[in-house]
């Protein structure tokens, strides 16, 4: 999901950059050894999807593509263009001048330098080269400049991130820069040492209780603490300086703190026990760092980097909502739970509006940094606060229970003699009623595989849940009635009804024939799935020739009592979903996944009469079934994606 805002800033920078751009741009003079300049708002920039030569950057600035950059902290946000800013520096100083870049974590950097009018490089550098390579040894990068005292430079700088793009761009002497680095440093490891004390203490109440809660909240920290050292890359200088392509694994992390954020969550406010409901939602959050894990490893690290960022905005409004439902019940622990999750909110989309270039980049901590900080410290009292509200309420049930007891033991003498002429009465009659109950059980367990798959009805039956799993590979096929609205105005209730039970029953059977689940329908639009609950090898020759078979099926329904032929659009997509049971009162076996969206998108760029396939689909039919190209048409939401009409 991407943001539009930093576009129109940027669109707002350019139209105000291109009256001011008029005057020429403005010269970073470096006459005081003891000042460090910032550069944000001397240079100029441009944006390119492309991967431009030198050269070519230089002709687009010289015929006017650069516009000059209106902030002092340039920021682009999460990207995957690359950057191009050009500056010019004097040097009227002795010592030699240094350019600091301030974001440790930038994939790619290169600096070319203008000697008379042909560009030169100065330096090639980033986080995916190794970190013996740099000018200094700091987590972010300084390049020295090669500027003559009292000469005057023309730099251009390019940029790429998978992480969102905004850095400190400054100029000066080594000494102060440095010294204002060792300051970051020692402001990060109050953070670093803070977090990995706390990690450290909740360790060893693990290793001496052996109570899971302690690991889990352990493991969150270090996730915590694992995706801030690859942020500021104290990791990668450390831990891996020969090995730069570790560095974009960095979202791996985040979905380690979803993952474990809400195993501890769920330990300590014991959501199984006191929220039933909104404990199964659970198993979806810990079913996303699987999908981020599989987006990075595709190559897809933006994508991943994104969905990690609305996973966690949205697990921690989740975890709110539990907090409040738990609280209401009277878990008091609860209290500090809910504060704490409150500033972790508050500190995501204070780093979502930072990265989105809305609020000004702090250089020494970030917004998550803080709101963590805070976070796990209110964490920590909520954990202290619930054992020591635990061992008051076993204390106190220690006595009630004792209590109990001796009323228990005087009320069971009394009432011996009074139970044993009870029962006879009571065996006859229980026996005529475990007779009605297995008679209704029977009745149950049909209605159930009804409406279940009959593996999951039998997991229900017999553990009271069905656990979520995720399947692979699978088709889903969506059809939707064409015009259903405009048929169904002048029909009379009970012939529309006739007439989509009839539709729905035949849909049924032939999706029966090929080994195909019924998942559900919505109005007219029906769903179902290939591959769910049991793995086929060939589910998309399946869902390819059930479609074909609903298709002439439908086509030789008679006409309705308006004299018109109904008509149907089916749209299928292969690829990975998570299956599961939903519901309380009313079960309902469902499917979820980008799969899922985008097999409906299939169906709404299908045609009348017609099968629209997805690439995916095609891919697996491997030939044996005829289908006619369309080429790559817009998906909503999902881009501009290859198409199929089975012929």
């Amino acid at each position: 999901m991407r943001f539009p805002l930093p576009r129109v800033l940027y669109l707002l920078a350019f139209l105000i950059g291109s009256v001011a751009g008029a005057y020429g741009q403005a010269v970073v003079e470096a006459t005081d050894a003891e000042e460090i300049l910032s550069i944000g708002r001397s240079a100029h920039f441009y944006r390119t999807d492309a991967a431009l030569p030198i050269d070519e950057v230089v002709r687009l600035d010289r015929s006017g593509a650069f516009a000059p950059y209106l902030q002092d902290i340039p920021n682009f946000a999460a990207t995957d263009e690359e950057v191009w800013l050009r500056f010019t520096v004097r040097r009227d100083v002795r010592e030699p001048l240094y350019l600091h870049v301030g974001s440790a974590f930038i994939d790619r950097l290169q600096l070319y330098t203008m000697d008379g009018d042909r560009p030169r490089l100065l330096r090639l550098a980033g986080d995916d080269r190794p970190f013996a390579e740099r000018d200094v040894a700091v987590p972010s990068f300084v390049f020295r400049l090669d500027i003559p005292p009292g000469g005057t430079r023309t730099f251009y700088l390019s940029s790429r991130s998978f992480q969102p793009l905004f850095y400190t761009l400054r100029v000066g002497t080594l000494e102060p820069l440095m010294e204002d680095l060792h300051t970051q440093d020692f402001i990060q490891g109050i953070y670093f040492g803070f977090m990995l004390l706390i990690f450290i203490y909740n360790g060893l109440l693990f290793v001496s209780t052996r109570e899971k809660i302690y690991l889990y909240y352990a493991a969150y920290l270090f996730s915590i603490t694992l995706f801030m050292g690859f942020i500021f890359q104290y990791f990668f200088q450390y831990l891996w300086p020969d090995y730069p392509q570790i560095n974009r694994f960095a979202v791996g992390s985040s979905a380690l703190t979803i993952f474990f954020a809400i195993l501890f969550s769920r330990q300590f406010l014991s959501t199984r026990e006191n929220v039933p409901g909104l404990h199964r939602v659970s198993y979806l959050f810990l079913a996303v760092p699987v999908v981020i894990v599989l987006l990075m490893v595709a190559g897809w690290h933006t994508v991943a980097l994104e969905m990690a960022q609305v996973s966690i905005l949205l697990m921690a409004v989740y975890l709110l909502v539990i907090g409040f439902a738990v609280h209401r019940q009277g878990f008091r622990p609860a209290k500090y739970y809910l504060l704490a999750w409150t500033v972790l909110i508050v500190s995501f989309v204070l780093a979502i509006l930072e990265s989105l270039n809305i609020l000004p980049v702090s250089p020494y901590l970030n917004y998550l940094q803080i709101g963590s900080a805070i976070e796990v410290s209110l964490l920590s009292f909520a954990l202290a606060y619930r054992i020591n509200t635990y061992k008051r309420e076993r204390s106190e049930a220690r006595e009630q229970a004792l209590q109990a007891a001796r009323e228990k033991n005087a009320i069971v003498e009394r009432q011996n003699e009074v139970l044993e002429e009870r029962v006879a009465a009571r065996t006859t009659q229980l026996n005529q009623t475990l007779s009605l109950v297995e008679e209704e059980k029977k009745k149950a367990d049909h209605l159930l595989t009804n409406i279940l798959p009959r593996d999951i009805a039998t997991e229900l039956k017999d553990t009271g849940h069905a656990e979520p799993r995720f399947f692979e590979s699978v088709s889903v096929l969506f059809l939707d009635i064409v015009s259903f609205s405009l048929l169904t105005q002048d029909l009379p209730p009970s012939e529309l009804v006739a007439r989509l039970d009839r539709l729905f029953q035949g849909f049924d059977d032939i999706v029966r024939h090929y080994e195909i689940e019924k998942i559900k329908t919505i109005g007219d639009a029906y769903m179902a799935v290939a591959g769910v609950p049991t793995a086929l090898p060939n589910h998309a020759v399946r869902t390819v020739l059930a479609a074909r078979d609903i298709h002439a099926f439908v086509a030789d329904v008679p006409p309705d009592s308006q004299g018109r032929r109904w008509e149907i659009r089916v749209g299928i997509h292969s690829g990975p979903v998570v299956a599961g049971v939903v519901g309380h009162h009313k079960f309902a076996y469902d499917i979820w996944g980008n799969t899922v969206n985008l097999a409906a998108r299939m169906e709404a760029r299908s045609e009348a009469g017609r099968i629209n396939l997805s690439e995916a689909t095609f891919a697996q039919l491997n030939g044996q079934i005829p289908c006619t190209y369309r080429g790559k048409m817009e998906a909503k939401n999902m881009g501009r994606i290859g198409m199929y009409f089975v012929d």
